[in-house]
Parts: structure tokens; sequence; C-alpha cells
């Protein structure tokens, strides 16, 4: 009974002083730092001012090749890689991306495309971005804008519409999502398609929604940066595009597997 009595005696003589301190400083609120009680709030205003600065203008870089696969399509494959580097702030962004596919069958590329962007966060989740784009076979150089971002529920979207070219104005969209099994195994669904606002015969598109693609990858992260992985795409021309490959006894639908690697650094 007397060691409990003098144990919260003791308590108390500690605890009063620390709570002269908090009173007699002045403050009603938790301190943002413990360096507000000794510098004038002059000083504090202009540090806290200085870290949030230098912290959102640290610049950084980064390659993804979110994809590089090999695709069997009925008989019929081809190598395709598609990714992006960056350099910049959490604001400010300059962005670099690239898609191409190469058909050894024919020893020829089947196109590819180049965007050079710049990106600027409008909102937490979201990031407007303007620039260019050069596509090759045949070459074309339209101008972008659109947004990248983080939607609800986790779902990363891209939609960016393209100005000039064959087409005149053209829409393409893309939605991904991540599934974890584990920490390391990961199932990635994504949908994309794009909607043309006029007619373009040298690329055997019509006016309205071209094509839909969706493809299903399953990812084994050996290390974050490299991660070797499996799927299957599916692809298919919708509207006018499928009507003029129908008349040019084309296919319209294509099923493909797929293993490749994803490699960021």
């Amino acid at each position: 009974m007397i060691r409990s009595f003098l144990l919260g005696a003791a308590c108390a003589l500690i605890a009063a002083p620390v709570f002269a301190q908090s009173h007699d400083s002045g403050h009603d609120e938790p301190l943002w730092n413990a360096a507000d009680r000794y510098f004038d709030a002059d000083v504090m205003a202009q540090a806290r001012h200085d870290v949030l600065h230098h912290s959102g203008a640290t610049k950084h870089s980064m390659l993804m090749l979110d994809r590089f696969e090999w695709q069997d399509a009925d008989g019929e494959t081809s190598l395709k890689w598609e990714g992006g580097v960056w350099t910049g702030g959490d604001i400010n962004r300059l962005v670099m991306n690239f898609k191409g596919a190469y058909l050894p069958d024919e020893d020829s590329f089947d196109g590819g495309e180049v965007e050079l962007l710049y990106s600027r966060a409008a909102t937490r989740y979201f990031n407007v971005q303007t620039g260019l784009r050069h596509e090759f076979g045949p070459d074309e150089t339209q101008g972008v804008i659109g947004i990248e971002g983080l939607a609800p529920y986790w779902f990363e979207v891209n939609a960016h519409a393209y100005l000039g070219g064959e087409a005149g104005a053209a829409i393409e969209a893309e939605v991904e999502y991540e599934i974890l099994f584990t920490q390391r195994l990961i199932l990635q669904p994504v949908v994309e398609t794009r909607f043309a606002f006029g007619d373009a015969p040298t690329l055997d598109q019509g006016t309205g929604f071209t094509d839909v693609e969706a493809g299903l990858r399953l990812r084994y992260e050996i290390r974050r940066q490299f991660a070797p992985y499996v799927g299957v795409s599916w692809e298919r021309k919708l509207g006018e595009t499928a009507s003029l490959a129908r008349s040019m006894g084309d296919e319209v639908e294509e099923t493909a597997l797929l293993a490749g690697v994803r490699i960021w650094f």
C-alpha cells in the first residue's frame, strides 16, 4: 500500500513540470515541432516552408519497361514492347512513352509510336499531360492532351485525345487493375479501346470505335524491379473498322498466348 502511494506521488511530481511548461508555452494545440518552444514563430514558419518546398522539389527519374513479351496467335508470332521513362518531381515531370512490335516471320517491324509529354499533377491522384506523339508506319505526328492517374478502388486510368493525322482526332483509353494473390504473385487485367472521329484509309480504320483489347497477365516479382509473366491477350476490331477488315479478307478477332518480363529501375 505504501509502495503504491509513493509511486503515485512520484508520477504526479514528474507530470507537474511538464504540464506547467505546456501551459506556460501558450500552445493550445500539439506542437508541429519541439523547436517551436524555443524559436520565434516567423523563423519556424520559414523552416516549415523550406521543408515542404525541398521535399516537393526533389527530382527523380524512372525507366519502366511495362511489357516486353512474345505472343503467339495461331502460330503467328510477334515480339511486342511498351514502356516509358520520366524525370522530374512530384508536381512537374517530363515523360517519354514508347511501344512497338516486331514480326519475326516477316523480319519487319509492325508499327510503333513515341510520345513526348509534359505532365503536371492536377490532384492527389491524377496528372494532366500534353505534348506530341509520332507514329511509325505510316509516319504521323499528332498533338496529345489527356489524363493519367489512380481512380477509386485502385483502378489505373489513362485517357488521351490525339489531334491531327489522317483520322483528324481520336481518343484512346486504358484501364488496369492489380489483384495480389501474394506480395509477389500479381494478376493484372487490362482493357483498352480507341475511338476515331474520322476515317483513316491508310490505317484501315473507320469512324467510331475502332478496336478493343483485353488482357490478363500473371507475374511473379522475383525482385520488385524484375518480374516474368505469362498471360493471354484478346483483340477485336469494331464497327466500320471491322467491316473494312472483312472486305479485305482479314480477321477481325485474335487471341494470343504470351510470355514476357516487366522491368523497371
